[in-house]
């Protein structure tokens, strides 16, 4: 290590040297980094995802469920008499999507049940499921624009019965069109081609996959849906409902179908205070 001391000692001895080090170290990172974004921008995104997610806490893990291996990610500290806020994704999408929420101090740690189950789209669909069929288990409910039918039958409602799914596409323009269509504010992913182009390299494995799925809950809907509408009739737990102006139900302003990247710190606002309500610390 003769040779590192000695460079040390250099350094400190010239500060043009320590600069022009710094300076050399700076430009080679960055290159690389625009080299792996253009080259390789799923890959760069899912390490950027992973560092946020270390940023604000969360850690990955995984449970094996009947030979199936499920990821899960899990932040906070075991509360006494808190229940546990467990949160579902949506279809064709991941647990990350809810990264924007955690960064306004939703905390997620899993503790014994009842907990509090939150889910957007099919996630507040499985959620509302869940809470008719395990009463026990659930202390509350947040529906965020659960994937069920609305009084106002909508153009995406309609597309689905005839076996279309805006959301099963992975192509740029497929991809491109999802943004726009389930987010209202106007951010940086619908400009970005790059970030559109990784998002869709993400999606593609899963392709199969999706559309199985979707074939499994649409033919569900159809031969259950009065049992499904009986059932959620019978939901216990105190349920709160969010649903974005935009996604064609007029209750949250400024807001598509993903209220989580569209407005995370209302969203974190109102669950913090319907959270609080629920347990009798808030008047």
């Amino acid at each position: 290590m003769a040779w590192l001391k000695a460079v040390s000692s250099l350094v400190s001895y010239s500060p043009s040297l320590n600069i022009s080090l710094i300076t050399t170290t700076l430009t080679v990172a960055i290159s690389l980094m625009l080299y792996w974004w253009h080259k390789y921008p799923a890959i760069v995104l899912k390490n950027m995802t992973r560092f946020g997610l270390y940023l604000v806490g969360m850690k990955q893990k995984f449970v094996d469920v009947k030979g199936l291996k499920l990821r899960y990610i899990e932040k906070g500290t075991k509360r006494k008499g808190v229940p546990s806020l467990f949160m579902l994704h949506g279809f064709s999408t991941d647990n990350n999507m809810y990264l924007p929420l955690v960064l306004f101090a939703i905390e997620t740690g899993l503790t014994e049940q009842p907990f509090h189950i939150l889910g957007t789209s099919l996630g507040g669909a499985i959620s509302a499921v869940y809470s008719a069929m395990y009463p026990e288990d659930v202390a509350k409910a947040t529906l965020v624009c659960p994937a069920m039918m609305t009084p106002k039958e909508t153009d995406f409602q309609r597309e689905v019965k005839k076996g279309n799914c805006l959301l099963l596409g992975n192509s740029l323009d497929d991809v491109a069109t999802i943004v726009d269509k389930c987010l209202y504010n106007k951010t940086i992913l619908h400009k970005n081609k790059q970030i559109l182009l990784a998002i869709a390299q993400q999606r593609a494995p899963h392709k199969d996959f999706y559309e199985r799925l979707f074939n499994v809950i649409t033919e569900m809907i159809e031969e259950r849906q009065e049992m499904f509408e009986e059932m959620l009739r019978s939901v216990q737990a105190p349920t709160q409902l969010i649903w974005g102006k935009h996604d064609q139900v007029d209750v949250l302003e400024e807001c598509g179908h993903i209220v989580s990247f569209d407005r995370p710190w209302y969203m974190a606002k109102i669950v913090r205070e319907f959270m609080a309500y629920r347990d009798g610390l808030t008047e």
